[in-house]
């Protein structure tokens, strides 16, 4: 809210409106010196599972899971009981705020899952409603609390979800966050200010190889590489041949793999997250696949994903299941399978 006291014209005032807008728009305003980081030497951390399983080639399982939307974690907490019982599910990611609607922390709901279920988590964390100071203030809360492995996100922006009108927080990007987590690992924060004692964060990163802007994205990855991430974890792809060409142009992946399979069960899903979520691409003999099995569409899903479950096996260190919405559980009809 903008106000002057006496003197002050409308002029004036609209002056500084247009200035605390510009103020507004998500920029990245830090930048770190490029400098060697000299840090006391330090018992080297133990890996985690997660980072143990992709350096030795083995298999990785993950769910995606969303935080709740309300003040209780036991439903959370009871479907990540069910998915670790199974003995098929090795992780679960958590995402942050997804579509841009709020849901409790998915830090906080991390430190919650490992307490009670005994199950690494990867949550997701975005610099879109957080600043700098937050963030960091989260990544260490967080790890004295157990949590080890993260994924830097941009978020989904804020206009496709309950707050329009919001412009995000972006004070970093999810490059400049991963540098915020490197920096936390080498044991100072962001501007370089020592602090107690380093993290050991397993740091991931996001990469989409459909996006149309692959020479962007591509200079994106090779960025959040050289930021530090140690894996990947991949948009939905529903034909991973996109996946072969990212791969071709990058000429091999620098760091281990995770492919998103999301669990597809009506037509109308299929060219809605099409059309409406960013990033994301449904070929078209996909959406026709889903179209012309009617009410057989759930089961023609289910073959969809377990033939990119299949193919991802030859090309990726693992896959994380998006599963249908509000039944986390159906993601072990194609991992208990």
């Amino acid at each position: 809210m903008i106000g002057g006291c006496c003197g002050t014209t409308p002029t004036e005032i609209a002056a500084i409106a247009r200035a605390v807008e510009e103020e507004r728009q998500p920029t990245v305003p830090f930048a770190a010196a490029e400098r060697e980081l000299v840090v006391a030497a330090h018992e080297r951390p133990e890996e985690t599972e997660l980072a143990r399983r992709l350096h030795a080639g083995e298999w990785v399982t993950c769910v995606e899971l969303d935080p709740p939307k309300g003040g209780s974690y036991e439903s959370m907490l009871a479907v990540t009981r069910t998915l670790n019982g199974s003995g098929a599910v090795g992780f679960v990611d958590i995402n942050d705020n997804p579509m841009a609607r709020a849901r409790a922390n998915a830090l906080m709901a991390a430190i919650a899952i490992e307490r009670s279920c005994a199950i690494e988590t990867i949550p997701h964390v975005t610099p879109r409603d957080t600043s700098v100071m937050g963030l960091q203030s989260q990544l260490l809360a967080a790890h004295a609390e157990g949590v080890r492995n993260v994924l830097a996100v941009t978020g989904d922006p804020p206009h496709v979800g309950d707050y329009p009108g919001s412009r995000g927080v972006y004070e970093v990007d999810s490059i400049g966050l991963s540098q915020v987590v490197s920096r936390l690992n080498a044991g100072e924060d962001f501007n370089g200010k020592a602090i107690d004692a380093p993290t050991s964060f397993f740091l991931g990163v996001a990469v989409n190889p459909s996006a149309d802007d692959l020479e962007t994205e591509l200079d994106r990855f090779h960025q959040k590489v050289e930021a530090g991430a140690r894996f990947a974890m991949t948009q939905a792809l529903f034909d991973l041949a996109y996946l072969d060409r990212f791969e071709q142009l990058l000429g091999g992946w620098p760091i281990p793999i995770l492919v998103g399979i999301f669990m597809v069960r009506t037509h109308q899903l299929a060219v809605r997250l099409h059309n409406e979520v960013p990033g994301i691409v449904v070929p078209e003999d996909v959406q026709n696949r889903l179209r012309d099995a009617g009410p057989r569409a759930a089961e023609v899903g289910l073959e969809l994903a377990r033939e990119l479950y299949a193919e991802a096996r030859e090309k990726a260190g693992g896959v994380y299941v998006i599963p249908p919405f509000k039944q986390p559980e159906a993601a072990l009809e194609l991992l208990g399978s």
